[in-house]
């Protein structure tokens, strides 16, 4: 049974936690230790957190238009997915 907001065929773990605007205390507890993890933005719905790049990637090109936040501890930063990536025309073309 796929999650409705899933890619099909998603074989992954799913979300690790909720990611909620004001971030849970497991996602803190994570990143005061320095942890590498992902964020999807999820119009209409939670946040949601992974551990795992490629099950965030997969899930970020279903529901955000291939695009996540990537945090190294506390310090976060956008990504894009590859599949967004080798959509968009180089610039200058």
């Amino acid at each position: 049974m796929n999650e409705p907001d899933f890619p099909d065929g998603f074989q992954g773990a799913g979300p690790m936690f909720a990611a909620v605007p004001d971030l849970s205390d497991q996602w803190f507890g994570l990143a005061d230790k320095g942890a590498t993890t992902y964020v999807v933005e999820h119009p209409g719905a939670d946040d949601v957190a992974f551990l795992d790049l490629s099950e965030a990637e997969a899930v970020a090109d279903a529901v955000a238009g291939g695009e996540f936040w990537r945090w190294e501890g506390q310090i976060g930063w956008t990504e894009q997915t590859p599949a967004r990536t080798e959509s968009e025309p180089e610039a200058g073309q």
